[in-house]
């Protein structure tokens, strides 16, 4: 149990439950968007209180410094967006938005970068009733809420589900970023064809929560089907591996010569490897 007492000035201190309770959010929060996690899950807020108000101060203090560095240096700022999947079954075979970290690793340095991976399911966020195990080689199951099934599948007798981290989650992001310099940009990975309705669910929060960030779409979706995903409300389609249009956009020389932007997850057990083309 998490309870206090006094100290020898006579001010309440924690007890042993409250401390250890401190050092649990002390690590897990790491952005803004985390508090949330903690808001729906703490059951005791009591004995975190005082962590919350320390993370939520530290989280401030360092979006403003970084919020200062882009001023300074004149970089953008650039959210890197891997959608949630809407399918009737998904499983995590090392799955890595690849090709939007090869893009992002090609702007090291000269920008100020963000990932939010929805379909990272070892992030903090992942609800707690739904962290799930990996296997010994890092494959597992993904988090995933049963939805209403598109029109078109009304036959097929299988539920359909969405795949991924809490909308909300990203909305809390999208949110704070609003309190300093919001993001120029934001790159968004596409894969199969019919995956798209996460790409949309992306846009639709990116236009209502933060209509100036001009969006990038890359990846299989907008290079098989351009027309399509124009209608989604980009601003740019990237098809195929011509990135030219991408780099006039955002006013860059990439350096081709540097890794995929992997340092970007805070906890990453397993990588991707591309050894070959066709």
């Amino acid at each position: 149990r998490a309870h206090r007492r006094s100290g020898a000035d006579g001010k309440p201190r924690a007890g042993k439950a409250g401390r250890r309770a401190r050092s649990a959010l002390r690590g897990r929060l790491h952005n803004p968007g985390d508090l949330g996690y903690v808001r729906r899950h703490v059951r005791r807020p009591g004995a975190v209180a005082a962590a919350v108000r320390e993370a939520k101060g530290r989280n401030e203090g360092e979006e403003e410094r970084e919020e200062e560095r882009c001023k300074v240096t004149g970089r953008s700022r650039i959210l890197l967006i891997n959608p949630p999947i809407y399918d009737f079954a998904a499983y995590d075979f090392w799955l890595k938005p690849y090709g939007l970290l090869g893009v992002a690793g090609q702007l090291r340095g000269q920008a100020e970068m963000t990932l939010f991976d929805f379909m990272d399911r070892l992030h903090p966020l992942v609800p707690g009733r739904q962290r799930l195990r990996s296997d010994r080689w890092g494959r597992g199951a993904y988090p995933a809420i049963d939805v209403a099934k598109p029109h078109v599948f009304a036959d097929v007798p299988r539920r359909y589900h969405r795949f991924g981290l809490p909308r909300s989650a990203f909305r809390d992001l999208l949110t704070a970023s609003r309190r300093g310099r919001v993001f120029d940009f934001a790159l968004v990975q596409t894969g199969m064809t019919y995956w798209y309705t996460g790409v949309s669910e992306v846009i639709e929060d990116l236009r209502e929560l933060s209509p100036t960030t001009r969006i990038v779409l890359g990846g299989v979706y907008a290079t098989l089907c351009p027309d399509h995903a124009e209608r989604l409300g980009a601003d740019l389609i990237v098809r195929g591996t011509d990135l030219a249009p991408l780099w006039r956009m955002l006013e860059v020389t990439p350096d081709a010569a540097q890794p995929p932007l992997w340092d970007a997850y805070e906890r990453l057990p397993a990588g991707v490897v591309k050894l070959t083309d066709g």
